[in-house]
């Protein structure tokens, strides 16, 4: 089954629209100072409650403005099946996919018109996702947007500093802080039960707010019908430009020969090793061997053979007294 973001992250939009939105005005309020290290002692209550909390999942979103404008994503995690995934954008829109499964490597959404080509020249139109295998890979470890982030209540460059709590009369309570070495704002915001469901960052004109849910996830990783490996997506790209790759070394590597005459007869051996420094610079920085040469009368032939289509695309380069000759065979 292929993740999709409405599906993938359903859940989130659910939990965030059950936060308290920031501003929003109560009966009584209380504020009390908190010495940075009864901040430090505050934070680490709310990050036990928080990690408690997200033992059988979580989800977040992300809202960042600035001079760049907004850019908003969504994450969740799914302990159980250990998979993680990310979406630029809110959930249902388009945008990059990312998940990643842990022990299996990292999947990443296919959304280029040129990615759609090289998986319809390999037979597999419905690929939608390629795989960087990674037996390390740590689904867990993935977000720096899960409650427990850098950024989040663990971090010791907030919470080492002197703070505010304002306690609200339903329960709820928001910590501030200032992180003097960093220069960001951070203000956190915790429900009845002390587990963080928000936070927000601000720093000069760039500001973040992050907010969280929690429980199950039921995260489903990208199926095989549906996905490819990295090293078979990357031949494939550079295979979709073969006709243009052999071409290149033919025509290349006659002008470099004509130029090593020097206005003066072309030497059979020269095209020969132009054609073939042309072919091994184009494989080089394919990184896919796929332009070969061969030595024919009077000069050599450049080719290649898609794996895939069969096709061949070939070309002959002949030294021709002070010309090169540059035919398609």
């Amino acid at each position: 089954m292929i993740i999709r973001p409405t599906a993938l992250l359903a859940g989130l939009s659910v939990a965030v629209t059950l936060l308290v939105a920031p501003g929003a005005a109560y009966a009584a309020d209380t504020t009390t100072d908190l010495t940075a290290t009864e901040m430090a002692a505050a934070l680490k209550t709310v990050g036990a409650a928080s990690a408690k909390a997200a033992a059988q999942g979580w989800n977040s979103r992300s809202v960042s403005t600035g001079d760049e404008g907004t850019d908003v994503e969504t994450t969740a995690y799914d302990p159980a099946r250990k998979v993680y995934a990310t979406h630029r954008g809110d959930a249902g829109t388009t945008g990059t996919d990312w998940v990643v499964v842990s022990g299996r490597g990292s999947y990443s959404s296919l959304t280029e018109p040129v990615d759609r080509s090289a998986m319809a020249m390999i037979g597999r139109p419905k690929v939608r996702w390629v795989l960087q295998g990674d037996t390390k890979a740590d689904a867990a470890g993935t977000s720096r947007q899960d409650p427990l982030a850098p950024w989040g209540v663990n971090e010791p460059v907030f919470s080492r500093n002197a703070g505010t709590k304002v306690t609200h009369d339903d329960g709820s309570a928001e910590y501030a802080a200032a992180g003097r070495s960093t220069g960001f704002d951070v203000t956190w915001r915790v429900n009845a039960a002390g587990v963080l469901t928000a936070t927000t960052l601000t720093f000069e004109d760039q500001t973040l707010n992050l907010s969280f849910g929690y429980g199950e996830q039921k995260l489903t990783a990208p199926a095989a019908a549906v996905s490819v490996d990295y090293a078979t997506y990357r031949k494939a790209l550079v295979y979709l430009d073969m006709p243009a790759d052999v071409k290149n070394a033919a025509v290349q590597g006659a002008s470099a020969a004509r130029k090593a005459a020097k206005g003066g007869k072309v030497k059979v051996a020269t095209v020969r090793n132009r054609v073939r420094e042309q072919a091994w610079e184009s494989n080089y920085k394919s990184g896919v061997k796929v332009v070969k040469v061969k030595n024919v009368t009077g000069g050599a032939k450049v080719w290649a053979t898609n794996p895939w289509t069969k096709k061949t695309v070939a070309y002959t380069v002949k030294a021709s007294g002070r010309k090169v000759t540059v035919r398609k065979v």
